[in-house]
């Protein structure tokens, strides 16, 4: 690592966090989203509407634990901020203070980078 990534490395940690934070209220707003169902909807639907929650916070986290395993925080920062929070290539470009082209080529690199992972995952 250059000294140049090294003294980054501070502010790509504080991006992430940032990222974190942003996936905790997201799920809290869903989780919101829930208790809003009225009690006679609830009664129709409880069964599939709780495995459709199991199965969507199932996927968060594996999609979650499959993304830290990258080893470059630029990766992990993109690949979070577009998956888990739904920001278009643009919203991510403004958060990272940096060109859209700049994410949309992170963001491939990021993906290779998790195809491999998976690879791994799956032998």
């Amino acid at each position: 690592m250059d000294a140049k990534n090294w003294l980054l490395r501070n502010h790509k940690l504080e991006n992430l966090m940032r990222s974190k934070q942003a996936q905790i209220d997201k799920i809290k707003e869903l989780a919101e989203c829930l208790k809003s169902i009225s009690s006679d909807e609830l009664n129709d639907d409880q069964s599939h509407i709780e495995n459709l929650a199991k199965k969507f916070f199932e996927a968060r986290v594996e999609i979650r634990e499959s993304i830290s395993q990258l080893n470059d925080l630029d990766h992990q920062f993109v690949l979070e901020e577009r998956y888990l929070l739904n920001k278009t290539p643009q919203q991510i470009a403004d958060d990272f203070k940096c060109s859209k082209r700049h994410i949309e080529r992170l963001h491939r690199g990021a993906l290779s980078a998790l195809t491999e992972v998976l690879q791994k995952k799956q032998k």
